[in-house]
C-alpha cells in the first residue's frame, strides 16, 4: 500500500468517526427533544384534567337535577352536551398522560362502538353553532347500522374534526350531513360527512393534509385556526387502520367517507373517492 493510499484511508476513517459521533449526538439531541415534548404534553394534559374534573362534577349535579329540577328543560340538554364534551376532552387527556402501548402486530385496542350514539352526540355538540350560522346540520342513519370494532375516542375525534371543518367552510343557508350506511356489495359499514360548502381545489386539498398549513380557502364565518384538523384526521385514520376517502370541488362541497372494517395499512391513505363527485342531496 502506497503512502498516499494509507494516508487517504486514515483520513477516511477519521471522517467516518467524526460522522458517527455527530450522528450519535444528533440522535441524543432528538431523543431529549422528544422527551421534553412528551413531558410538556403530559403536563398540559394534567393541568387541563383538573378543571375538567370540576366541570364534570358540576354538570353531573345539573344533569342529575340533584339540587332540584330545571325550570327550562333546554338547560338540561345543554348541560348534557357540556358533560359529554368534557368526558371526551378528559379521555384525550388520559391518552396524553398515560398513553396506550401498542405493537405493530397488535395495533390499537378495539371495542364495539355504537356510531349512532357518537353521531347524535356530535350533532348535539355543534347544533347551536350551526343554528347561529343558519346551517342545516343533520344525520341519516340506516336502520340496524351495526356497532363498529374500533377505538371510540379516536373515532369521535375524527368525526368532530370533519364536522367542525364542514361547518367552518359552509356558507349561510348550507347543509352538513352525517350518514351511516352499509355497502350492499361488500357489507362494509360506512360513515360519511358531507357538505355543500366552499369545497377545495386539488392543490388546496393536498395542502390541507399537511400539519399547521393554512389553505387559500377563507371561512365565510371569519373562523381562524391553526390548520391541523385534517392532518389530525389522517393520523388517526392511520392509527385505526380504517379506509378514508375524500372528494371535493371548489364551489360544490366536500365528502369524506370512512369505511369499516379495517384495511391493509398501505391502503390507509387519504385519497380521492373512486367514483365521480356526488353533489349534496
Amino acid at each position: 500500500m502506497s503512502k498516499n493510499t494509507a494516508q487517504t484511508l486514515k483520513e477516511a476513517k477519521q471522517a467516518l468517526r467524526v460522522a458517527e459521533t455527530a450522528l450519535e449526538y444528533s440522535q441524543k439531541q432528538e431523543r431529549q427533544l422528544q422527551d421534553i415534548l412528551i413531558n410538556k404534553c403530559r403536563e398540559t394534559a394534567h393541568e387541563i384534567r383538573t378543571p375538567l374534573n370540576a366541570i364534570l362534577s358540576y354538570t353531573e349535579i345539573m344533569t342529575g337535577e340533584i339540587m332540584g329540577s330545571f325550570d327550562n328543560p333546554v338547560y338540561k340538554g345543554h348541560a348534557d352536551i357540556i358533560h359529554q364534551a368534557s368526558h371526551h376532552l378528559l379521555d384525550i387527556c388520559d391518552r396524553m398522560t398515560h398513553g396506550i402501548k401498542t405493537t405493530h402486530q397488535g395495533g390499537l385496542p378495539a371495542q364495539p362502538v355504537d356510531a349512532t350514539v357518537l353521531i347524535v352526540n356530535v350533532i348535539g355538540l355543534f347544533q347551536n353553532l350551526a343554528d347561529e350560522r343558519q346551517l342545516k346540520l343533520s344525520s341519516n342513519i340506516d336502520a340496524g347500522f351495526p356497532k363498529l370494532m374500533t377505538d371510540p375516542v379516536r373515532l369521535n375525534q375524527i368525526i368532530i374534526n370533519l364536522v367542525s371543518n364542514a361547518i367552518k367552510y359552509t356558507d349561510k343557508g348550507g347543509s352538513v350531513e352525517i350518514k351511516a350506511t352499509q355497502d350492499v356489495k361488500t357489507g362494509a359499514s360506512i360513515l360519511v360527512i358531507q357538505d355543500n360548502g366552499q369545497g377545495m381545489t386539488e392543490s388546496d386539498a393536498q395542502e390541507a393534509l399537511k400539519p399547521f398549513t393554512q389553505t387559500s380557502s377563507v371561512s365565510p364565518h371569519g373562523d381562524g385556526g391553526e390548520g391541523v384538523g385534517l392532518s389530525i384526521v389522517t393520523r388517526l385514520v392511520e392509527e385505526l387502520k380504517i379506509d378514508l376517502k375524500f372528494s371535493t370541488k371548489k364551489g360544490i362541497g366536500t365528502i369524506f367517507s370512512l369505511s369499516f372494517p379495517n384495511h391493509d395499512a398501505e391502503k390507509n391513505k387519504l385519497r380521492p373517492l373512486d367514483n365521480d363527485f356526488i353533489p349534496f342531496s
